[in-house]
């Protein structure tokens, strides 16, 4: 039975590789600009949710009500004219 390989040995190698040191390099630059990106988009929704929670919505609230009084009233006027006409 042959012998396991050692994990040491194995480790020892990958210290002075180059291709270990580059996905070490890679995964540090990817944490810096990840980390980056995440605290931009977290930001800018702060940013958003702000406005929002300052802004006062009244204006639109009141142009909403009109628009759905003003469709109910077409509404009543044409089944009030559908109920005057002749089948």
């Amino acid at each position: 039975m042959a012998s396991p390989m050692r994990f040491s040995k194995i480790g020892g190698n990958t210290d002075v590789s180059k291709f270990a040191a580059l996905i070490q390099a890679l995964s540090i630059a990817a944490k810096k600009i990840g980390g980056g990106i995440f605290d931009a988009v977290g930001n800018g929704i702060n940013k958003i949710v702000t406005a929002v929670s300052n802004a006062d919505f009244s204006g639109i609230i009141d142009l909403l009500n009109g628009i759905s009084i003003g469709g109910i009233a077409i509404a009543i006027t044409k089944f009030t004219n559908s109920l005057t006409k002749p089948l």
